[in-house]
């Protein structure tokens, strides 16, 4: 009985064998296509498995974006362009061979990528990447407001933005990265002409070309000057006061003007120069062991400045 048993359990399972060959080959199982890629110039590629024993007539191409955008492709080759999709949008890219659905478990290989990814050789992308319409105003306290705009279509793909700031006397100064497409620079230096460069950059370090806005500054006064120094003796004073630096304001400096309380006066013209040393008054004449309040302003092509009160005492004789 039991030889007869297996007997049919060995037929049955010749059978099933027979059964799932297929032109004398184990049954056909999907596999997921390998080395799914996107190039920089929008070209999706991928290789069979090469454990694949399906015979393959196409694979299905499966686009979704974030934007909602969602396409199938069914081709016969292992590329597909899309450089026809729009700019700078998220997509996935699922690809299996035929017959499959959607995202199938084992059955496909996915990547996600961002078109068109870093590449500038495009000139029609170098010109849809530009800043455009840069515009320059004046704001108070000698800060400059800067605003830019871009295609609508080609915003999206700017991550941010670099702002160059660059002095055509002492050249580049500093750059500043932000995500709007406006700034306020502060402080700047009157009589000054500056070179505003602004620059979209993708892919967080891929940049566009720059468009460049070049603005003067109107003349400033000087701030009121710095004591750096003091020289007292029993008839005469001599002070020492630094300027603005002519980094800092470029407007000419002619003279400074001091007066103290019993109405001693002096002018004292200046020979500006860009390194801008601290310039020496001299106050003689006094009466020793005095004291005497000292009032000075530094006068330059926009007018002076505030002026600045010290006390000093002659020494005795």
């Amino acid at each position: 009985m039991m030889k007869v048993l297996g007997f049919f359990a060995l037929v049955g399972l010749m059978s099933w064998y027979s059964v799932g060959l297929v032109n004398g080959q184990l049954p056909c199982v999907p596999l997921s296509v390998v080395n799914l890629t996107m190039s920089l110039d929008a070209l999706v590629t991928w290789d069979p498995n090469p454990d694949q024993n399906c015979s393959t007539s196409h694979y299905l191409i499966y686009v979704d974006s974030d934007a909602g955008r969602h396409f199938i492709y069914a081709v016969t080759r292992t590329t597909l362009n899309v450089s026809y999709l729009p700019v700078c949008d998220n997509y996935v890219f699922t690809v299996c061979i035929s017959g499959c659905i959607s995202s199938p478990d084992g059955e496909s290989e996915t990547i996600k990528n961002r078109y068109p990814g870093r590449d500038l050789n495009n000139a029609h992308r170098d010109v849809n990447l530009t800043v455009a319409l840069l515009q320059v105003s004046q704001e108070e306290n000698d800060d400059v407001y800067l605003e830019w705009s871009m295609d609508d279509d080609w915003l999206k793909c700017a991550d941010r933005f670099r702002v160059i700031i660059n002095d055509e006397e002492i050249d580049h100064i500093q750059d500043i990265y932000t995500f709007n497409t406006s700034i306020v620079i502060p402080s700047l230096a009157p009589c000054t002409t500056y070179e505003f460069g602004v620059v979209a950059i993708y892919n967080w370090v891929t940049e566009g070309p720059v468009t460049v806005v070049r603005h003067t500054i109107p003349e400033g006064v000087q701030s009121p000057p710095t004591l750096a120094g003091v020289e007292l003796a029993a008839r005469e004073v001599t002070l020492s006061w630094q300027l603005d630096s002519y980094a800092r304001n470029k407007c000419p400096v002619s003279s400074a003007f001091v007066n103290i309380a019993n109405n001693y006066n002096t002018t004292v013209s200046i020979l500006d120069q860009t390194d801008r040393q601290p310039i020496n008054i001299t106050l003689s004449s006094l009466v020793p062991n005095s004291l005497y309040i000292v009032n000075t302003t530094v006068i330059n092509s926009a007018g002076s400045s505030s002026a600045v009160l010290i006390a000093v005492q002659t020494t005795s004789n």
